[in-house]
């Protein structure tokens, strides 16, 4: 099958190093393994480019040409009215490329997508990772709150279907044009070859590591992941943090620990290529996923899953789809969110108990490799294309 996949998000760079970027190149290279024919189509490839995945980069969207400043609200009219190139560019690919199905990552001004699959006669899919608008409106400047819902409104009610990450994704949807009956969760998931990679274990002498992968962004609990590790530096002067990744959120998390006496025991790695990600992991003893409370969550984390196929026992906060991926006491602990003593006290208890850590940590690694690989999703996603488009072929 010929599946064009369309991301017109700027903010996503098919190359980039952000956990969007790795969903977009992980998705877009299990369907080519999975035997589709992939084409991806995107506002911006990045820096690596060179790096393939197995699927074809179509040549990029047209960027808008130099108007207003980012932020204001010519600028949303300018990236609107853009779309309408989009459109012709996609049905200008489409006459090279021929898809049988067009797959698209939602973008907050995107139309384009499902208009141009209705011109071609082809099915739209739609992927979901976040309610783009309150989104915007909570973390960034959205002043067309009205237009941009109205984008929404119309491309999840268009779509053939919808796949969204998590189940409060989903009831977004819903409530906002999407026929109930056209939505399916999706969650992320993580390489199947991570399965390849020797689970973590603490040797003697070394010290006890907890692990931060990931983005350093207000809605990944950066606050909560220096008070937690001040907790366990205070039980445990010999252990130390390691964060790998980087983000706006690094600066007030370094003074924090700075003002807390801990910032020598904490080393950070600053922005990783994700084919580095493994070999970091397997240098922590505990990873943690400390989201404050959020309404609603909707997060499907990737950090989580690649935690977990790595073989690390996780520290993740209680809420949204995450007591679907960890068990307590069995895949991972759970705390409240906020509950900074509780969480320090699951650590404390996986580094007294090595035998624990290594139960948990190979639990959830068999599970997350067994149900939560991009091949499975791929495979899933399969089986809905031939629905789809039954008469489109998969090359054996």
């Amino acid at each position: 099958m010929r599946i064009l996949y369309l991301n017109a998000d700027p903010g996503v760079p098919v190359f980039g190093a952000k956990g969007a970027s790795v969903h977009v190149r992980a998705m877009a290279g299990a369907l080519a393994r999975a035997g589709h024919e992939v084409g991806v189509l995107a506002s911006r490839t990045g820096r690596t480019a060179e790096r393939r995945g197995g699927f074809l980069l179509l040549p990029p969207l047209a960027p808008p040409p130099a108007g207003p400043p980012p932020g204001s609200p010519a600028a949303e009219e300018h990236a609107m009215a853009h779309d309408r190139v989009h459109l012709a560019t996609i049905l200008a690919v489409a006459r090279e490329f021929s898809p049988d199905l067009v797959y698209e990552r939602y973008a907050l001004w995107s139309r384009a997508g499902v208009d141009a699959a209705r011109e071609l006669g082809v099915p739209h899919v739609l992927e979901v990772n976040a309610p783009l608008v309150a989104e915007a409106l909570r973390y960034r400047t959205l002043h067309h709150v009205d237009c941009a819902a109205d984008v929404a409104r119309h491309v999840f009610g268009a779509t053939a279907v919808l796949l969204a990450v998590s189940e409060a994704v989903a009831e977004h949807a819903r409530a906002h044009g999407a026929e109930p009956a056209r939505v399916r969760i999706f969650p992320n998931g993580v390489d199947g070859a991570w399965g390849a990679i020797a689970p973590p274990r603490h040797a003697e002498g070394t010290r006890f590591t907890l692990g931060f992968c990931g983005s350093l962004r207000p809605w990944h609990g950066i606050e909560d992941l220096a008070r937690i590790f001040v907790r366990v530096l205070e039980a445990a002067p010999d252990s130390r943090l390691l964060v790998v990744g980087d983000g706006p959120e690094r600066t007030a998390l370094e003074r924090r620990l700075q003002r807390d006496r801990a910032r020598g025991a904490a080393v950070f790695t600053g922005a990783v290529d994700h084919e580095e990600v493994p070999a970091w992991l397997a240098r922590m003893d505990v990873a943690l996923a400390p989201y404050p409370r959020l309404e609603p969550f909707y997060f499907s984390p990737l950090k989580l899953f690649e935690y977990q196929a790595a073989g690390l026992p996780v520290v993740v906060s209680r809420q949204g789809d995450l007591p679907r991926y960890v068990r307590d006491g069995e895949t991972g602990f759970l705390h409240e969110p906020g509950d900074v003593a509780a969480a320090a006290l699951c650590v404390l208890a996986l580094r007294a108990d090595p035998a624990l850590a290594r139960r948990v940590g190979e639990a959830a690694r068999a599970e997350v490799l067994r149900e939560h690989t991009w091949e499975r999703r791929a495979a899933e996603f399969t089986a809905l294309a031939r629905t789809l488009a039954p008469h489109a072929g998969v090359r054996p």
